[in-house]
């Protein structure tokens, strides 16, 4: 899967996802970035370089269905994730949850 098939993949699924940033005062949304990546070697050379992405879930309320919407379709597509926490952010003035995957 690339970066551009799981960007489809989360907008058909959540209309209000963005990749960087979410316009202001849109909630509740999903906000996704690339970070990084890691290599999978193999015969010497690089086989393959999976890219790292951590997704913002920004709501309201905790919990929100967003968030449900976002690990259904992480489990639709095999990705695993892992979740790093959820907690009302001062600086967005919402509840935050952030989850990351490796996408491949």
């Amino acid at each position: 899967m690339t970066l551009t098939e799981f960007s489809d993949a989360l907008k058909a699924a959540i209309p209000a996802s963005y990749q960087s940033a979410a316009p202001a005062g849109v909630r509740p949304c999903v906000v996704w970035s690339a970070y990084g990546s890691r290599t999978l070697d193999g015969d010497d050379r690089t086989q393959t370089a999976i890219s790292k992405v951590q997704l913002d879930i920004l709501a309201a309320k905790f919990p929100d269905p967003i968030i449900d919407a976002v690990t259904d379709l992480l489990y639709e597509l095999e990705l695993p994730y892992s979740d790093q926490g959820s907690s009302y952010d001062p600086d967005y003035g919402c509840f935050r949850t952030i989850l990351q995957t490796e996408v491949a």
